[in-house]
Order: structure tokens, then sequence, then C-alpha cells
């Protein structure tokens, strides 16, 4: 951006100096060190995260809450014949937070209602909640 006036002048002085502030250590090949924690802390929160590969891992409160959100939509296409395209629809609506439960919602989204009942219904019974929800409740009742 050319100076055309000492307004503009200022400016592009301005602009030029924050520029160069914020281009700081970790932009110039140094190391300010939070690169290094947050990678460590990101390594962490994966080794405690529930996977396919760790299913023993006890299940979070947002992973609960996913699960009841998957019992609910669930037994909301059972009740109304949802097509394949509203079943979807309904899966996709279940907030998803950990790469668990974005991994299972793709293989809800890929399958039909008696495939996605069955699976459902063992999640939920090793995991105890038909007792704590009542759609997770119908979901071990009618999916045998």
């Amino acid at each position: 951006m050319p100076a055309t006036s000492h307004w503009t002048a200022a400016l592009v002085l301005t602009l030029g100096l924050l520029s160069s502030a914020c281009s700081g250590p970790a932009a110039s090949g140094g190391d300010t060190g939070d690169a290094k924690a947050a990678a460590e802390a990101k390594k962490k929160k994966k080794k405690d995260e529930r996977t396919y590969d760790t299913p023993d891992k006890a299940l979070s409160e947002d992973e609960a809450a996913m699960l009841i959100g998957f019992c609910e939509a669930t037994i909301d296409c059972y009740r109304h014949s949802c097509d394949d395209g509203d079943l979807v629809l309904r899966f996709k609506r279940v907030r998803v937070k950990s790469q668990w439960g974005k991994d299972l919602q793709k293989h809800f989204t890929a399958n039909t209602l008696p495939v996605i009942g069955r699976r459902l219904r063992g999640l939920v019974k090793e995991e105890k909640l038909d007792h704590v929800n009542a759609a997770c409740s119908e979901v071990v009742a009618r999916f045998d």
C-alpha cells in the first residue's frame, strides 16, 4: 500500500510495525515453547480418549450424551418409519465431539435402522445406559 498522504504514511508505518511484531520468534524459526506444550497436551488428550482400539476407556459425559442422542434418533426413526435420507439427517444432528463419536456417527449414517439398532443396543447395554434414559431402554427392548 503506497503512502499518498501523511495520514496513509502513518497508517502504513503502523501496520508495518505491527506485522513485524506479530512475526516474533516462532515465525523466524525460534521456538517459544508454546508449540511443544500444545503438542504434549494434545497427545495426552488423545491417550485419554476412547477409540475403537481402546473401548475399555471410561465413557465421558459428552460420549454418554452422544449415545443418548443416538438412542433418541433411533427410536424416533423407528416410530416414524424414516427413509434413509431422514435417518442420516437425524444422526448427523447429534452433537459429536470425540473421534470415537465421529467414527460411530459415520458407521450409523452408512447403515440401516436394524443394523444401527443392534450395534447401539450392544453399546447401551455395555455402558448400562438403559437404566439412565428411556430411549436407550427402548433401544435395548426393540432391537434383539
